[in-house]
């Protein structure tokens, strides 16, 4: 808390340029406190934004760790794969598109 009185003392509460009330959140990663430069902002740096999207990434592939079966021909799915991938391949994609569009 007192640091952000101590930011708040030295900016006072306004940003001339822009016109604007400066807010001060703490940082979604790292929960070091920051200046918010635009209203959406949770991240305190681009580094902690890429760490935490690394972080994300790896909890969904860990959530994906049995084997995923394709829908259309029934072959597992490679690991590399995206995590929400249904197809093994485009032509099982294609195949199951062109069988949509036939049965319409």
């Amino acid at each position: 808390m007192n640091e952000i009185r101590e930011i708040q003392k030295i900016i006072r509460g306004t940003d001339v340029k822009r016109k604007r009330a400066l807010v001060v959140k703490k940082c979604a990663r790292c929960s070091t406190r920051f200046l918010v430069k635009h209203s959406r902002q949770k991240f305190c740096n681009y580094l902690c934004l890429e760490r935490a999207k690394a972080m994300r990434k790896k909890t969904l592939l860990d959530r994906q760790k049995g084997e995923r079966v394709c829908i259309k021909c029934g072959a597992t799915i490679e690991s590399s794969k995206r995590v929400g991938a249904i197809y093994c391949t485009d032509r099982c994609r294609l195949a199951a598109f062109k069988e949509r569009q036939s049965n319409d």
